[in-house]
Protein backbone atom coordinates (compact mmCIF):
# COMPACT_ATOMS: atom_id res chain seq x y z
CA UNK A 1 0.00 0.00 0.00
CA UNK A 2 1.24 3.22 -0.88
CA UNK A 3 2.30 5.10 2.30
CA UNK A 4 -0.75 7.59 4.00
CA UNK A 5 -0.59 11.26 3.24
CA UNK A 6 -2.88 12.45 5.25
CA UNK A 7 -6.54 14.22 4.72
CA UNK A 8 -6.51 17.26 3.16
CA UNK A 9 -8.68 19.87 4.65
CA UNK A 10 -9.50 23.60 3.60
CA UNK A 11 -12.13 26.17 4.55
CA UNK A 12 -15.20 25.16 6.33
CA UNK A 13 -17.28 22.33 5.16
CA UNK A 14 -20.49 23.76 3.56
CA UNK A 15 -23.16 21.77 1.82
CA UNK A 16 -24.23 22.49 -1.69
CA UNK A 17 -27.12 24.93 -1.39
CA UNK A 18 -25.26 27.41 0.20
CA UNK A 19 -21.82 26.96 -1.82
CA UNK A 20 -23.44 26.44 -5.83
CA UNK A 21 -25.41 29.25 -7.38
CA UNK A 22 -27.15 27.67 -9.99
CA UNK A 23 -27.61 30.84 -11.57
CA UNK A 24 -28.37 31.36 -16.14
CA UNK A 25 -25.28 31.45 -17.22
CA UNK A 26 -23.56 28.42 -15.31
CA UNK A 27 -23.21 26.29 -17.68
CA UNK A 28 -21.50 29.37 -19.89
CA UNK A 29 -19.00 30.01 -16.92
CA UNK A 30 -18.11 26.21 -16.48
CA UNK A 31 -17.09 25.45 -20.06
CA UNK A 32 -15.28 28.60 -20.18
CA UNK A 33 -13.37 26.06 -17.91
CA UNK A 34 -11.12 24.81 -20.92
CA UNK A 35 -8.19 23.29 -21.26
CA UNK A 36 -6.36 22.85 -24.41
CA UNK A 37 -5.05 18.97 -23.13
CA UNK A 38 -7.36 16.61 -21.95
CA UNK A 39 -7.13 12.72 -21.28
CA UNK A 40 -8.27 10.68 -23.93
CA UNK A 41 -10.12 7.73 -22.80
CA UNK A 42 -8.81 4.05 -22.97
CA UNK A 43 -9.39 1.97 -25.63
CA UNK A 44 -10.08 -2.03 -24.66
CA UNK A 45 -12.28 -3.32 -21.73
CA UNK A 46 -12.40 -2.33 -18.01
CA UNK A 47 -14.41 -3.83 -14.97
CA UNK A 48 -17.10 -2.76 -12.28
CA UNK A 49 -15.98 -4.01 -8.91
CA UNK A 50 -18.96 -5.47 -6.66
CA UNK A 51 -19.02 -3.54 -3.18
CA UNK A 52 -17.41 -4.95 -0.31
CA UNK A 53 -19.76 -6.81 2.20
CA UNK A 54 -19.11 -9.96 4.20
CA UNK A 55 -21.13 -11.80 1.31
CA UNK A 56 -19.17 -10.74 -1.37
CA UNK A 57 -17.13 -13.73 -2.82
CA UNK A 58 -14.74 -10.76 -4.29
CA UNK A 59 -12.56 -10.95 -0.82
CA UNK A 60 -9.92 -7.63 -1.97
CA UNK A 61 -7.99 -8.17 1.23
CA UNK A 62 -5.74 -9.86 3.09
CA UNK A 63 -7.29 -8.92 6.08
CA UNK A 64 -11.04 -10.23 5.60
CA UNK A 65 -12.17 -8.40 8.72
CA UNK A 66 -12.08 -5.57 6.35
CA UNK A 67 -15.35 -6.72 4.83
CA UNK A 68 -17.19 -7.56 8.37
CA UNK A 69 -20.62 -6.40 8.71
CA UNK A 70 -21.96 -3.92 11.42
CA UNK A 71 -21.88 -4.98 15.05
CA UNK A 72 -24.63 -7.07 15.85
CA UNK A 73 -25.75 -6.42 19.67
CA UNK A 74 -26.41 -10.12 21.72
CA UNK A 75 -26.75 -11.27 25.36
CA UNK A 76 -24.58 -13.50 27.23
CA UNK A 77 -26.66 -16.89 27.57
CA UNK A 78 -29.44 -15.82 24.61
CA UNK A 79 -30.10 -17.47 21.57
CA UNK A 80 -31.73 -14.09 20.25
CA UNK A 81 -29.28 -12.87 17.09
CA UNK A 82 -30.40 -8.82 17.88
CA UNK A 83 -31.28 -7.89 20.98
CA UNK A 84 -31.52 -4.15 19.06
CA UNK A 85 -29.53 -2.64 22.24
CA UNK A 86 -27.35 0.44 21.15
CA UNK A 87 -23.75 -0.62 21.36
CA UNK A 88 -20.93 1.91 22.58
CA UNK A 89 -18.99 2.17 19.47
CA UNK A 90 -16.08 5.38 18.23
CA UNK A 91 -16.04 7.62 15.71
CA UNK A 92 -14.36 4.49 13.63
CA UNK A 93 -16.66 1.80 14.33
CA UNK A 94 -14.71 -0.12 17.25
CA UNK A 95 -16.57 -1.10 20.31
CA UNK A 96 -15.53 1.19 23.34
CA UNK A 97 -17.71 -0.80 26.26
CA UNK A 98 -20.32 -3.17 26.43
CA UNK A 99 -22.97 -2.71 29.06
CA UNK A 100 -22.95 -5.72 31.99
CA UNK A 101 -23.99 -8.87 30.24
CA UNK A 102 -24.13 -7.47 26.43
CA UNK A 103 -22.04 -9.08 23.64
CA UNK A 104 -21.19 -8.05 20.43
CA UNK A 105 -21.09 -10.08 16.98
CA UNK A 106 -20.42 -9.33 13.49
CA UNK A 107 -20.54 -11.51 10.15
CA UNK A 108 -17.16 -12.10 8.54
CA UNK A 109 -17.72 -14.62 5.67
CA UNK A 110 -20.06 -16.02 4.28
CA UNK A 111 -20.75 -18.94 1.52
CA UNK A 112 -18.65 -22.30 1.22
CA UNK A 113 -16.42 -20.59 -1.50
CA UNK A 114 -14.36 -18.36 0.87
CA UNK A 115 -10.31 -19.80 1.51
CA UNK A 116 -10.27 -22.61 3.84
CA UNK A 117 -7.45 -23.25 6.25
CA UNK A 118 -5.81 -21.22 9.14
CA UNK A 119 -5.95 -17.38 9.49
CA UNK A 120 -4.67 -15.65 12.19
CA UNK A 121 -6.55 -13.40 14.28
CA UNK A 122 -4.58 -10.41 15.78
CA UNK A 123 -5.61 -6.91 18.30
CA UNK A 124 -4.82 -4.87 19.90
CA UNK A 125 -6.51 -3.37 23.28
CA UNK A 126 -7.58 -6.09 26.43
CA UNK A 127 -10.65 -8.08 26.09
CA UNK A 128 -12.26 -11.58 24.87
CA UNK A 129 -12.79 -13.09 21.40
CA UNK A 130 -15.30 -15.87 20.09
CA UNK A 131 -15.02 -17.26 16.97
CA UNK A 132 -17.92 -19.82 15.61
CA UNK A 133 -19.42 -21.56 13.07
CA UNK A 134 -17.35 -21.98 10.13
CA UNK A 135 -14.36 -20.94 12.39
CA UNK A 136 -12.90 -22.13 15.95
CA UNK A 137 -9.70 -20.81 17.65
CA UNK A 138 -7.49 -23.27 17.82
CA UNK A 139 -4.62 -22.15 19.30
CA UNK A 140 -3.28 -18.57 21.20
CA UNK A 141 -0.19 -16.78 21.83
CA UNK A 142 -1.23 -13.62 24.05
CA UNK A 143 -2.99 -11.52 21.04
CA UNK A 144 -2.44 -13.85 18.44
CA UNK A 145 -5.21 -16.43 17.91
CA UNK A 146 -4.81 -19.21 15.09
CA UNK A 147 -8.71 -19.43 13.85
CA UNK A 148 -9.16 -22.81 11.85
CA UNK A 149 -11.99 -21.90 9.14
CA UNK A 150 -13.92 -24.65 7.18
CA UNK A 151 -16.00 -22.90 5.22
CA UNK A 152 -20.07 -24.09 5.04
CA UNK A 153 -22.23 -20.88 5.56
CA UNK A 154 -20.75 -18.19 7.65
CA UNK A 155 -18.03 -17.50 9.80
CA UNK A 156 -18.84 -15.44 13.14
CA UNK A 157 -16.95 -13.09 15.45
CA UNK A 158 -18.44 -12.14 18.79
CA UNK A 159 -16.33 -9.90 21.48
CA UNK A 160 -17.33 -11.17 24.49
CA UNK A 161 -15.83 -8.88 27.01
CA UNK A 162 -13.75 -5.36 26.50
CA UNK A 163 -11.73 -3.30 28.96
CA UNK A 164 -13.65 0.87 28.53
CA UNK A 165 -10.25 2.36 29.75
CA UNK A 166 -8.35 -0.09 26.79
CA UNK A 167 -11.00 -1.26 24.51
CA UNK A 168 -10.57 -4.00 21.93
CA UNK A 169 -10.00 -2.75 18.79
CA UNK A 170 -7.68 -3.38 15.34
CA UNK A 171 -8.92 -6.46 14.76
CA UNK A 172 -7.66 -8.22 11.86
CA UNK A 173 -7.85 -11.46 10.46
CA UNK A 174 -5.33 -12.58 7.76
CA UNK A 175 -5.86 -15.34 5.05
CA UNK A 176 -3.86 -18.38 5.40
CA UNK A 177 -0.19 -17.45 3.98
CA UNK A 178 -1.20 -13.63 3.95
CA UNK A 179 -0.36 -12.41 7.58
CA UNK A 180 3.01 -11.09 6.64
CA UNK A 181 2.95 -7.49 4.81
CA UNK A 182 -1.27 -7.09 4.92
CA UNK A 183 -0.62 -3.60 6.49
CA UNK A 184 1.57 -2.25 3.51
CA UNK A 185 0.59 -4.69 0.26
CA UNK A 186 -3.37 -5.03 2.09
CA UNK A 187 -5.00 -6.85 -1.16
CA UNK A 188 -5.25 -10.21 -1.72
CA UNK A 189 -2.83 -12.14 -4.53
CA UNK A 190 -5.74 -14.15 -5.93
CA UNK A 191 -7.91 -11.32 -6.61
CA UNK A 192 -5.63 -8.62 -8.20
CA UNK A 193 -4.53 -12.00 -10.25
CA UNK A 194 -8.16 -11.63 -11.45
CA UNK A 195 -8.18 -8.66 -12.60
CA UNK A 196 -4.86 -8.16 -14.18
CA UNK A 197 -5.84 -7.54 -17.98
CA UNK A 198 -8.46 -4.69 -17.52
CA UNK A 199 -7.38 -1.23 -17.95
CA UNK A 200 -9.70 0.15 -15.99
CA UNK A 201 -11.49 -0.40 -12.32
CA UNK A 202 -15.05 1.48 -12.01
CA UNK A 203 -15.49 1.48 -7.90
CA UNK A 204 -19.07 2.81 -7.91
CA UNK A 205 -20.38 0.09 -5.80
CA UNK A 206 -17.20 0.38 -3.55
CA UNK A 207 -18.23 4.07 -3.34
CA UNK A 208 -21.99 2.92 -2.49
CA UNK A 209 -23.16 5.44 -5.12
CA UNK A 210 -26.52 4.57 -5.35
CA UNK A 211 -26.93 5.05 -1.61
CA UNK A 212 -27.73 7.94 0.46
CA UNK A 213 -23.80 8.57 1.25
CA UNK A 214 -22.73 11.64 3.49
CA UNK A 215 -22.48 14.93 1.93
CA UNK A 216 -19.11 15.92 4.09
CA UNK A 217 -15.70 15.13 3.49
CA UNK A 218 -15.44 14.71 7.63
CA UNK A 219 -18.30 12.08 7.65
CA UNK A 220 -16.19 10.00 4.82
CA UNK A 221 -14.84 6.23 5.68
CA UNK A 222 -11.17 6.35 6.04
CA UNK A 223 -9.01 3.17 6.32
CA UNK A 224 -8.64 3.57 10.29
CA UNK A 225 -12.01 2.53 9.70
CA UNK A 226 -13.17 -0.71 11.62
CA UNK A 227 -14.35 -2.69 8.41
CA UNK A 228 -14.83 -1.16 4.88
CA UNK A 229 -18.39 -2.51 4.87
CA UNK A 230 -19.84 1.04 5.19
CA UNK A 231 -22.72 2.70 4.41
CA UNK A 232 -20.23 6.12 2.91
CA UNK A 233 -18.22 3.39 1.31
CA UNK A 234 -14.99 2.26 1.01
CA UNK A 235 -12.16 4.75 1.52
CA UNK A 236 -10.84 6.28 -1.27
CA UNK A 237 -7.37 5.56 -0.16
CA UNK A 238 -8.34 1.64 -0.37
CA UNK A 239 -9.46 2.35 -4.20
CA UNK A 240 -6.47 4.70 -5.35
CA UNK A 241 -4.10 2.00 -3.81
CA UNK A 242 -5.74 -0.47 -5.44
CA UNK A 243 -5.79 0.94 -9.05
CA UNK A 244 -1.96 1.80 -8.40
CA UNK A 245 -1.12 -1.81 -7.56
CA UNK A 246 -2.46 -2.87 -10.35
CA UNK A 247 -1.80 0.05 -12.64
CA UNK A 248 -4.91 0.30 -14.02
CA UNK A 249 -6.38 3.55 -14.21
CA UNK A 250 -9.50 3.91 -11.67
CA UNK A 251 -13.28 5.61 -12.31
CA UNK A 252 -14.24 7.55 -9.46
CA UNK A 253 -17.91 8.16 -8.71
CA UNK A 254 -18.75 11.68 -6.70
CA UNK A 255 -21.24 11.40 -4.04
CA UNK A 256 -24.30 13.36 -5.15
CA UNK A 257 -24.45 15.23 -2.22
CA UNK A 258 -21.03 16.05 -1.86
CA UNK A 259 -20.53 19.39 -1.04
CA UNK A 260 -17.48 21.60 -2.64
CA UNK A 261 -15.90 21.42 0.13
CA UNK A 262 -15.51 17.25 -0.22
CA UNK A 263 -15.21 17.87 -3.79
CA UNK A 264 -11.86 19.81 -3.70
CA UNK A 265 -10.71 17.72 -1.08
CA UNK A 266 -11.47 14.42 -3.12
CA UNK A 267 -9.51 15.79 -5.61
CA UNK A 268 -6.56 17.08 -3.52
CA UNK A 269 -5.90 13.35 -1.99
CA UNK A 270 -6.74 11.95 -5.57
CA UNK A 271 -3.57 14.24 -6.99
CA UNK A 272 -1.56 13.75 -3.88
CA UNK A 273 -2.18 9.62 -3.85
CA UNK A 274 -2.20 8.40 -7.49
CA UNK A 275 1.06 7.82 -9.70
CA UNK A 276 1.48 9.90 -11.84
CA UNK A 277 1.20 8.10 -15.41
CA UNK A 278 -1.85 7.13 -14.31
CA UNK A 279 -4.87 9.17 -15.45
CA UNK A 280 -8.69 8.64 -13.58
CA UNK A 281 -12.45 8.90 -14.61
CA UNK A 282 -14.66 11.13 -12.93
CA UNK A 283 -18.71 10.87 -13.13
CA UNK A 284 -20.70 12.93 -10.97
CA UNK A 285 -22.99 9.67 -8.71
CA UNK A 286 -24.07 7.12 -11.16
CA UNK A 287 -27.42 6.90 -13.25
CA UNK A 288 -28.45 10.44 -11.83
CA UNK A 289 -31.67 9.69 -14.64
CA UNK A 290 -32.66 6.62 -12.73
CA UNK A 291 -35.59 6.78 -10.32
CA UNK A 292 -35.18 3.94 -8.88
CA UNK A 293 -32.04 5.52 -7.18
CA UNK A 294 -32.07 8.06 -4.04
CA UNK A 295 -29.79 10.68 -6.74
CA UNK A 296 -32.03 11.25 -8.93
CA UNK A 297 -34.71 12.03 -6.31
CA UNK A 298 -31.99 14.69 -4.80
CA UNK A 299 -31.34 16.19 -8.55
CA UNK A 300 -34.53 16.62 -8.81
CA UNK A 301 -35.36 18.21 -5.41
CA UNK A 302 -32.59 20.76 -6.16
CA UNK A 303 -33.60 21.43 -9.59
CA UNK A 304 -37.02 22.17 -8.56
CA UNK A 305 -35.10 24.09 -5.94
CA UNK A 306 -32.87 26.21 -7.73
CA UNK A 307 -35.40 26.83 -10.60
CA UNK A 308 -33.94 24.28 -13.14
CA UNK A 309 -36.05 22.26 -16.05
CA UNK A 310 -35.74 18.97 -14.33
CA UNK A 311 -33.02 16.60 -12.93
CA UNK A 312 -31.01 16.28 -15.75
CA UNK A 313 -30.50 19.78 -16.79
CA UNK A 314 -29.19 20.11 -12.63
CA UNK A 315 -27.06 16.68 -13.36
CA UNK A 316 -25.23 18.53 -16.53
CA UNK A 317 -25.02 21.58 -14.15
CA UNK A 318 -23.73 20.40 -11.54
CA UNK A 319 -21.43 17.57 -13.56
CA UNK A 320 -19.44 20.74 -14.87
CA UNK A 321 -18.92 22.75 -11.36
CA UNK A 322 -17.04 19.52 -10.18
CA UNK A 323 -14.93 18.93 -13.11
CA UNK A 324 -13.95 22.46 -13.11
CA UNK A 325 -12.90 21.97 -9.23
CA UNK A 326 -11.04 18.83 -10.53
CA UNK A 327 -9.57 21.54 -13.08
CA UNK A 328 -8.79 23.84 -10.37
CA UNK A 329 -7.27 21.90 -8.31
CA UNK A 330 -5.23 19.89 -11.04
CA UNK A 331 -3.39 22.67 -12.89
CA UNK A 332 -6.08 21.95 -16.07
CA UNK A 333 -7.81 18.61 -17.06
CA UNK A 334 -5.28 16.31 -18.65
CA UNK A 335 -5.16 13.71 -15.80
CA UNK A 336 -8.64 12.48 -16.11
CA UNK A 337 -11.42 11.84 -18.04
CA UNK A 338 -14.38 14.25 -17.90
CA UNK A 339 -17.61 12.04 -17.70
CA UNK A 340 -21.48 12.60 -18.41
CA UNK A 341 -23.81 9.68 -18.35
CA UNK A 342 -26.75 8.39 -20.09
CA UNK A 343 -29.17 6.10 -21.10
CA UNK A 344 -28.02 4.15 -23.76
CA UNK A 345 -31.98 3.45 -25.05
CA UNK A 346 -33.25 7.25 -24.25
CA UNK A 347 -31.78 8.84 -27.58
CA UNK A 348 -34.36 11.80 -26.54
CA UNK A 349 -32.41 12.59 -23.14
CA UNK A 350 -28.82 12.00 -24.49
CA UNK A 351 -29.99 14.81 -27.15
CA UNK A 352 -30.54 16.82 -24.93
CA UNK A 353 -28.08 16.60 -22.75
CA UNK A 354 -25.34 16.64 -25.43
CA UNK A 355 -26.93 19.18 -27.63
CA UNK A 356 -25.59 22.46 -25.18
CA UNK A 357 -23.07 24.73 -27.24
CA UNK A 358 -19.38 24.11 -26.56
CA UNK A 359 -20.17 20.96 -24.65
CA UNK A 360 -16.88 19.31 -26.18
CA UNK A 361 -15.10 21.78 -24.32
CA UNK A 362 -16.53 20.43 -20.63
CA UNK A 363 -16.59 16.84 -20.99
CA UNK A 364 -14.77 14.42 -22.93
CA UNK A 365 -16.81 11.58 -22.84
CA UNK A 366 -20.62 10.69 -23.27
CA UNK A 367 -21.09 7.03 -21.31
CA UNK A 368 -23.82 4.22 -21.43
CA UNK A 369 -24.72 0.99 -20.29
CA UNK A 370 -25.61 -1.09 -23.49
CA UNK A 371 -27.01 -4.28 -21.84
CA UNK A 372 -28.69 -7.10 -24.09
CA UNK A 373 -31.66 -9.59 -22.86
CA UNK A 374 -33.23 -6.70 -20.37
CA UNK A 375 -36.54 -8.24 -21.16
CA UNK A 376 -36.35 -11.64 -21.97
CA UNK A 377 -37.44 -12.86 -18.39
CA UNK A 378 -40.72 -12.95 -19.62
CA UNK A 379 -39.18 -16.40 -21.83
CA UNK A 380 -39.55 -17.89 -18.57
CA UNK A 381 -42.77 -19.58 -19.68
CA UNK A 382 -43.82 -23.39 -18.85
CA UNK A 383 -41.94 -25.64 -21.21
CA UNK A 384 -39.63 -23.23 -21.78
CA UNK A 385 -35.56 -23.72 -21.56
CA UNK A 386 -32.10 -22.95 -21.70
CA UNK A 387 -31.84 -23.25 -25.47
CA UNK A 388 -34.46 -21.30 -26.06
CA UNK A 389 -33.11 -18.13 -24.45
CA UNK A 390 -29.77 -18.13 -26.08
CA UNK A 391 -31.60 -18.12 -29.31
CA UNK A 392 -33.38 -14.91 -28.06
CA UNK A 393 -30.36 -13.45 -26.53
CA UNK A 394 -28.38 -13.96 -29.47
CA UNK A 395 -31.53 -12.44 -31.61
CA UNK A 396 -31.31 -9.36 -28.88
CA UNK A 397 -27.47 -8.55 -30.04
CA UNK A 398 -29.01 -7.42 -33.11
CA UNK A 399 -30.81 -4.77 -31.35
CA UNK A 400 -28.21 -3.81 -29.27
CA UNK A 401 -26.13 -3.08 -31.79
CA UNK A 402 -28.65 -0.55 -33.04
CA UNK A 403 -28.76 1.00 -30.03
CA UNK A 404 -25.32 1.44 -29.50
CA UNK A 405 -25.18 3.07 -33.47
CA UNK A 406 -27.53 5.56 -32.48
CA UNK A 407 -25.26 6.45 -29.47
CA UNK A 408 -22.32 6.62 -31.30
CA UNK A 409 -23.54 8.95 -33.58
CA UNK A 410 -25.16 11.34 -30.85
CA UNK A 411 -21.51 11.34 -28.94
CA UNK A 412 -19.78 12.11 -32.53
CA UNK A 413 -21.82 14.94 -33.40
CA UNK A 414 -21.19 16.60 -29.96
CA UNK A 415 -17.79 16.07 -30.32
CA UNK A 416 -17.30 13.27 -27.92
CA UNK A 417 -16.38 9.99 -27.24
CA UNK A 418 -18.70 7.24 -26.73
CA UNK A 419 -17.95 4.65 -23.88
CA UNK A 420 -19.60 2.13 -21.54
CA UNK A 421 -19.65 2.79 -17.69
CA UNK A 422 -21.56 -0.51 -17.80
CA UNK A 423 -22.35 -3.76 -19.95
CA UNK A 424 -22.92 -7.04 -20.56
CA UNK A 425 -25.92 -9.65 -20.39
CA UNK A 426 -29.30 -8.49 -18.35
CA UNK A 427 -31.37 -11.75 -18.10
CA UNK A 428 -33.19 -11.44 -14.86
CA UNK A 429 -35.42 -13.15 -13.02
CA UNK A 430 -39.37 -13.49 -13.14
CA UNK A 431 -40.64 -13.56 -10.06
CA UNK A 432 -41.93 -17.01 -9.83
CA UNK A 433 -38.18 -18.47 -11.06
CA UNK A 434 -35.42 -18.16 -8.69
CA UNK A 435 -32.92 -19.97 -11.24
CA UNK A 436 -33.74 -18.66 -14.93
CA UNK A 437 -30.63 -16.29 -14.46
CA UNK A 438 -28.60 -18.95 -13.47
CA UNK A 439 -29.29 -21.34 -15.75
CA UNK A 440 -28.67 -18.67 -18.57
CA UNK A 441 -25.60 -17.16 -17.45
CA UNK A 442 -24.46 -20.58 -16.14
CA UNK A 443 -25.00 -21.95 -19.71
CA UNK A 444 -22.21 -22.71 -22.46
CA UNK A 445 -23.25 -20.52 -25.39
CA UNK A 446 -22.70 -17.65 -23.20
CA UNK A 447 -19.00 -17.83 -24.07
CA UNK A 448 -20.27 -17.30 -28.11
CA UNK A 449 -22.52 -14.19 -27.23
CA UNK A 450 -20.16 -12.46 -24.85
CA UNK A 451 -17.73 -12.74 -27.48
CA UNK A 452 -20.34 -11.56 -30.40
CA UNK A 453 -21.45 -8.99 -27.89
CA UNK A 454 -17.96 -7.68 -27.61
CA UNK A 455 -16.99 -7.81 -30.74
CA UNK A 456 -20.23 -5.72 -31.78
CA UNK A 457 -18.93 -3.30 -29.49
CA UNK A 458 -15.96 -3.14 -31.34
CA UNK A 459 -17.01 -2.47 -34.59
CA UNK A 460 -19.57 -0.47 -33.74
CA UNK A 461 -17.14 2.26 -31.46
CA UNK A 462 -13.74 1.44 -33.14
CA UNK A 463 -12.47 -0.40 -29.97
CA UNK A 464 -13.70 2.36 -27.19
CA UNK A 465 -13.86 1.46 -23.42
CA UNK A 466 -16.00 -0.87 -22.10
CA UNK A 467 -16.35 -1.02 -18.24
CA UNK A 468 -18.46 -4.37 -18.01
CA UNK A 469 -20.42 -5.29 -15.13
CA UNK A 470 -19.19 -6.66 -13.17
CA UNK A 471 -15.96 -8.71 -11.37
CA UNK A 472 -17.56 -11.57 -9.62
CA UNK A 473 -20.46 -12.47 -7.63
CA UNK A 474 -22.92 -14.98 -6.17
CA UNK A 475 -25.80 -15.72 -8.65
CA UNK A 476 -29.20 -16.13 -7.38
CA UNK A 477 -32.58 -14.23 -7.18
CA UNK A 478 -30.94 -10.72 -7.22
CA UNK A 479 -29.27 -11.56 -10.87
CA UNK A 480 -26.40 -13.14 -12.05
CA UNK A 481 -24.26 -10.15 -12.72
CA UNK A 482 -20.26 -11.44 -12.11
CA UNK A 483 -18.29 -12.71 -14.99
CA UNK A 484 -17.56 -15.47 -12.21
CA UNK A 485 -19.13 -16.73 -9.50
CA UNK A 486 -16.54 -16.92 -6.52
CA UNK A 487 -12.49 -17.54 -6.33
CA UNK A 488 -11.64 -20.95 -7.48
CA UNK A 489 -14.05 -21.35 -9.86
CA UNK A 490 -12.91 -22.77 -13.01
CA UNK A 491 -12.99 -21.59 -16.43
CA UNK A 492 -15.19 -24.33 -17.36
CA UNK A 493 -17.97 -23.25 -15.33
CA UNK A 494 -17.60 -19.35 -16.04
CA UNK A 495 -18.46 -18.95 -20.06
CA UNK A 496 -18.41 -14.96 -19.52
CA UNK A 497 -15.45 -15.13 -17.95
CA UNK A 498 -13.66 -17.29 -20.91
CA UNK A 499 -15.01 -15.10 -23.48
CA UNK A 500 -13.46 -12.23 -21.53
CA UNK A 501 -10.38 -13.39 -20.53
CA UNK A 502 -9.59 -13.83 -24.33
CA UNK A 503 -9.89 -10.16 -25.08
CA UNK A 504 -8.30 -8.44 -21.71
CA UNK A 505 -4.93 -11.27 -21.87
CA UNK A 506 -5.03 -10.28 -26.18
CA UNK A 507 -5.50 -6.32 -25.48
CA UNK A 508 -2.36 -6.89 -22.59
CA UNK A 509 -0.24 -9.06 -24.87
CA UNK A 510 -0.46 -6.61 -27.76
CA UNK A 511 -0.64 -3.09 -25.64
CA UNK A 512 1.07 -3.40 -22.71
CA UNK A 513 0.21 -2.55 -19.09
CA UNK A 514 -3.54 -1.66 -18.73
CA UNK A 515 -2.64 1.17 -17.20
CA UNK A 516 -0.67 2.74 -19.82
CA UNK A 517 -1.40 6.17 -21.57
CA UNK A 518 -2.86 5.51 -25.37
Amino acid sequence: MLPDRGTPTTGRPARLPRTVAFLTGTIVAALSWAYAFAAPPDKGWGINLHGVRYWSPTLPFKDVFKQAGPWIPQRAGSDTWNTGEPIDLDATGWIRSLRPGQEAATVVLLGPHVPAGRYLLTYDGEGEIFVGLDGKIVDRDGRRLVVEVRPKNSLILKVLKTNPTDPLRNIRLAMPDEARGAETSPFNPAYLDYLRGFRVLRFMDWANANEKVSAEWAERTTIRHATQQQDRGVALEYMIDLAATLEANPWFNVPHAASDHYVRNMARLIRTRLPRQLKFYLEYSNEVWNGMFPQHQYAAQEAARHGLRDADEFYLQRSLQIFRIFAEEFGGSDRFVRVLGGQAVHLHRAGRLLSRPGLANGIDAYAIAPYFGHDLHRAAQPGSNPDTLMALLAEDLEKTRRVIRANVELARKAGVVLIAYEGGQHVTNPPDKKDFCLAANRHPQMEALYARYMDIWEEETQGALMVLFADMSTYGQFGCWGLSEFHGQSLQAAPKLRAVRERTLRLKHHSGPSGSRP
